[in-house]
Formats: C-alpha cells, sequence, structure tokens
C-alpha cells in the first residue's frame, strides 16, 4: 500500500486538501475572536483549545474517512465457482476499496460465447490492465489489489498475461478454503519479487521449506533420468509442492520420468494432463515443510524462494547436459497467490505448469 504521508500530502497538495485547510485555518480564525467570551464563560482559555484541537482533529478523521482506498478487482476464472470463497472475496473488496469491479464467468465471454480457458484468461487480463490504466490516471499513486479465483493453470497463465501491464501496486489477496473469513493479502507483484533474499527472507524460507538430505540450504539439485532419450535431455521438471498432498510429489516424478500419466491399468490416473508424452531429462523437487503462514512475508519470501531455486537448477542442468536452451515443466501445488506470482516472475521464460485435474485422480480413470 502506499504510505499514509504520501497519501496525506497529495490530498494536502489537491484542490480538495487546499479547501479542507482553508475552513480549519477560518474556523480557528473564527473561534480565536471570541477568547473573551470563552474566557468569561471558564475563566480560562483551556475551552478555547479544546475547540481548536477538536476542529482539526475532524478535519484529519475526515480526510482519513474520505481518503481513496484503490480499487479492488474480484477475478473468478471458475466456470462454475465455490459461491461462498467468491462471496467471501467480493466482502473483502468492497469493504476495503473506494470501489469494486467483478469479473465473473458470465461476463469473461464474447456475445454469449463461452470461451476456452486461455481466451478467457487473455480476456480477464486485458480487462484488469485496462482498469488499472483508468485507475492510475486519475490517482498516479493510486494501488490496484486483485481477488483472484482460478484453477492453478489459469492462475499461472493470468500471471503471465499481467507481466507486461504497467502498475504502481498491485497486491494480490488470499482467502484460504477453510477456517478463515479474511482475505489476507499475501503478495504484492513488483522486481523486488526478483531481488536476491534478504536475511531475514533466508530465515522464513529454512523454517517453512525442505532442506534436501545432503545440502546446508533449501535449494535442490537436479536429480538425472538415465532412462531419457537424449532428445529430451534438455527438459527439466520442476515440482513443487507447497500445500499438503500425499502423492503429489510421487506422481509428478512419475509422469516426469516416464511421460506417462498412468503407472498402470491398476493404479489411478495421476491427474496430470500433460501436453505431450515425453520424459524430462531431470527433476528437482521443492517442499514445505508444514502449512504456511498466511502472510505477505512468507508468501513473498516463498515464492522468491521458488524462482531463484529453479534459477539455480536450470543453470546447474545446462552445465551438465551442455544445452544452453533448456525448458521447464512445472507441477506445482501451491496457494493460488504463488501460483499466479511464478507465472508473473516466469512470464519470459521457457516453463510450463502441467495442468492437474483432480477429477481423474479420484475416479481412477482415463
Amino acid at each position: 500500500m502506499i504510505p499514509w504521508y504520501r497519501q496525506l500530502w497529495h490530498f494536502v497538495t489537491s484542490r480538495e486538501g487546499f479547501g479542507a485547510i482553508t475552513v480549519a485555518t477560518s474556523f480557528g480564525v473564527a473561534v480565536g475572536v471570541v477568547p473573551s467570551i470563552l474566557q468569561e464563560l471558564s475563566g480560562d482559555l483551556w475551552v478555547f483549545v479544546v475547540v481548536f484541537v477538536a476542529a482539526v482533529a475532524a478535519v484529519v478523521g475526515g480526510w482519513a474517512l474520505g481518503r481513496p482506498r484503490g480499487v479492488g478487482v474480484v477475478a473468478c476464472l471458475y466456470p462454475q465457482p465455490d459461491r461462498d470463497r467468491l462471496r467471501r472475496l467480493e466482502d473483502a473488496s468492497d469493504g476495503n476499496h473506494s470501489s469494486s469491479q467483478r469479473l465473473h464467468p458470465d461476463l469473461l465471454s464474447l456475445g454469449g460465447v463461452t470461451l476456452d480457458p486461455a481466451a478467457r484468461v487473455d480476456l480477464a487480463a486485458k480487462l484488469i490492465s485496462a482498469r488499472i490504466a483508468e485507475h492510475q490516471a486519475n490517482d498516479p499513486d493510486g494501488s490496484v489489489t486483485l481477488y483472484p479465483l482460478a484453477p492453478l493453470d489459469d492462475g499461472y497463465l493470468l500471471g503471465r498475461r499481467l507481466r507486461d501491464t504497467r502498475f504502481h501496486a498491485l497486491h494480490v489477496m488470499h482467502v484460504p478454503s477453510v477456517g478463515s473469513e479474511k482475505a489476507v493479502h499475501t503478495i504484492t507483484l513488483g522486481p523486488h519479487l526478483e531481488d536476491p533474499l534478504t536475511e531475514a527472507q533466508h530465515r522464513l524460507v529454512s523454517r517453512h521449506m525442505v532442506t534436501p538430505a545432503g545440502t546446508a540450504t533449501s535449494a535442490p539439485a537436479p536429480v538425472a533420468n538415465p532412462d531419457c532419450p537424449a532428445r529430451y535431455r534438455h527438459r527439466l521438471a520442476l515440482i513443487v509442492r507447497i500445500t499438503p498432498s500425499t502423492s503429489m510429489v510421487a506422481d509428478a516424478r512419475f509422469v516426469a520420468t516416464t511421460g506417462e500419466v498412468q503407472r498402470s491399468a491398476d493404479h489411478p490416473h495421476t491427474g496430470y494432463v500433460p501436453s505431450d508424452s515425453h520424459p524430462c531429462g531431470a527433476h528437482a523437487v521443492i517442499e514445505a515443510a508444514g502449512p504456511l503462514t498466511e502472510s505477505r512475508e512468507v508468501f513473498e519470501a516463498v515464492s522468491a524462494h521458488i524462482h531463484q531455486s529453479w534459477q539455480t537448477a536450470r543453470a546447474t542442468w545446462a552445465e551438465e547436459t551442455g544445452q544452453p536452451g533448456i525448458t521447464t515443466r512445472l507441477f506445482i501445488s501451491a496457494p493460488l497467490p504463488i501460483v499466479l506470482a511464478l507465472g508473473w516472475l516466469l512470464a519470459r521464460e521457457d516453463v510450463t505448469l502441467v495442468p492437474h485435474r483432480l477429477h481423474l485422480s479420484e475416479r481412477g480413470g482415463t
């Protein structure tokens, strides 16, 4: 958010601020012409002081209540969303901001024609970008806050699409699926996510992430797939498990090393639907030690850690294979804001998220 003192300075130097100061000053002068009356009533100037201070406090209080609170954008990309979570996002946006915009599935269509997921994400990104441009044209320091509700692959794609959007600040809110009615500010998209981790962030990562065996840090090393054909060795699988899932890493590792989505007819479908059936030359695994604390500090530290760990793994695998053109398949189970942030961070990289469809793994079929 924009610091309060910058918002106050913007208000003071505006026409509205000048008018408020004029009123306050005039009121003080008006009160000052009757000190004798107040003295006769009270025998002292304390009443005058109290009235004047109260007037100033009223002006500041009025400014605090009336100051711009930015714009909230509720972006729902589920064709049939969880109505309770959507309601919580809408209520949070309405309560936190001066104005709120809703992007619902029925609005993300062209002439009533239902769009495919990629086209729907493209349209949502264009509408969000237009709202940001409109808001910042009227308030250059204004912030826009995004309240997303989407499948992870759509959230990742939305982050990629928003990379070229110019904004002063784009905050991302999150409502947990259970346990909380309150929307939490989890991430602010911006170049600070690409900076090296600070000491405080390193401590947060060490506390929340699994440290691979034989290492001193939480950064994973790529594990080679000896059975991978030479023509696919340039492919690196990045497996990220942040939310609890008993079989996620094993399933993703199987798909990455074999290119297949089902171990056998007797085993359930892994749920993954890759765009091809080719294996990867290596994989790297990043895991959380437990549920993440729902805070901006933790989510941003973990997002930056994943991004930097991927950069290190890619460079390591490129050196081992002698192939500079490393491509990545991302298998991820994580809160939506982290996935969206990774889409934004990796927008200019050859990193493709492999979608997961829970209904496939639940019914065990293809």
